[in-house]
């Protein structure tokens, strides 16, 4: 992270009004643990370019990481819709269902006829819908190669882990939370919100 950062701190003095930089430092930063310093560049990026879609998911993933559930949805709810990808849809789902917003699953389903339905993260969207089950997501979340069946577990045992939490299965969640932080690497979203959301759960 040090070399990565130093790179960007180097672009930004050569372009000072480079908003991917911006967005790109702001992911080192909350990587790093440095969350006010990710904040202020996540700001900067969206201040200088509001249609790039990755500086609103960091400030989402903060605004998540603080508890700050309304704000994480905001956050993301302010990406285009051009640039919205399935995830932004399932992450605005579950944000939408914990905060007790109404219509939230018929929105997801109206979304899901913009994406492809046989890749993955599909199995999610069909467990958020009531067509299939956490073990169905699980199983799902495979490929034959191992760094991306890696990613596709972690992602698997944190979406399942937020579904247990829209159930208000507390137990359940904290489960897949400690599957999701030890099997994701450390600068993926999944495993920084899973130490966060497995904190609240022990207080």
């Amino acid at each position: 992270y040090p070399h990565a950062l130093a790179d960007h701190n180097t672009a930004i003095r050569l372009d000072p009004n480079d908003a991917r930089v911006y967005g790109d430092r702001a992911f080192t930063h909350l990587s790093m643990g440095n969350r006010n310093l990710a904040l202020s560049d996540a700001r900067m990026a969206i201040r200088l370019n509001p249609n790039i879609p990755q500086p609103h998911r960091i400030m989402s993933m903060i605004l998540h990481a603080d508890g700050n559930l309304p704000d994480a949805l905001a956050a993301l709810e302010r990406i285009p819709d051009a640039k919205q990808g399935v995830r932004d849809a399932l992450w605005q789902y579950f944000l939408r269902a914990r905060t007790g917003q109404a219509g939230a699953r018929d929105r997801l389903e109206n979304e899901m006829s913009r994406f492809d339905v046989n890749s993955w993260p599909w199995a999610a969207v069909s467990l958020f819908l009531g067509r299939s089950e956490p073990d169905d997501v699980l199983r799902a979340a495979s490929h034959r190669h191992p760094w991306i069946q890696r990613l596709y577990r972690c992602e698997a045992e944190f979406l399942v882990a937020q579904y247990w939490l829209t159930k208000r299965q507390q137990d359940m969640a904290r489960r897949h939370f400690k599957a999701a932080i030890n099997g994701c690497p450390a600068f993926l979203r999944e495993h920084l919100l899973s130490r966060q959301e497995l904190s609240r759960l022990s207080n």
